[in-house]
């Protein structure tokens, strides 16, 4: 599976990400209510209201991995699209703390790729990495951020069809 090995059968929490634009992650367990399926959901980057406001950490708790991942992507596109407007109002200071924050989502999504799933594993890496590169605090200017926040809606567009497809299969199994 192309899921990170440590969320096949943990869910993964994550920690908001803070002004100085860490974040932090780490696995526990969550399975639906009374039996032992892993949650479902029908999680879609677009048209997702998550996309627009903050969540909870009670939220970001009770997420499975299948909501998680595209919630990152979401808050990912949401900042880029942030700091893009920030550099165009002419704030700076807050472009590259909006820039900030999505390296920081997407050192995470990095980090928690698993390399035992093959190639695929290795290509998102690469695209990681390149997006990472767009986003130097040295060169990022508003097409670049542009450019990242399409990356990364449609990598979070990706993901969000795969987990729906997990989903699909484990609830076709049980």
């Amino acid at each position: 599976p192309i899921f990170p090995s440590r969320w096949c059968q943990a869910q993964v929490r994550l920690r908001r990400v803070d002004n100085n634009g860490a974040a932090g992650m780490h696995a526990g367990t969550r399975r639906t209510k009374g039996t032992d399926r892993p949650r479902t959901s029908s999680t879609s980057i677009k048209g997702n209201a998550t996309m627009h406001r903050d969540l909870s950490p009670e939220e970001l708790e009770a997420a499975t991995p299948e909501e998680l991942i595209p919630m990152m992507f979401e808050g990912a596109v949401r900042f880029a699209g942030e700091a893009r407007e920030a550099l165009v109002d002419g704030d700076h200071a807050l472009c590259q703390h909006k820039a900030g924050r999505v390296r920081a989502i997407v050192r995470e999504l990095e980090a928690s790729l698993n390399p035992d799933a093959g190639t695929i594993s290795g290509h998102l890496a690469a695209i990681y990495d390149y997006v990472l590169r767009r986003l130097d605090p040295e060169t990022v200017d508003a097409a670049r951020l542009a450019e990242v926040a399409g990356d990364l809606e449609a990598l979070g567009e990706t993901w969000s069809t795969a987990a729906a497809q997990r989903l699909d299969s484990i609830a076709a199994a049980s």
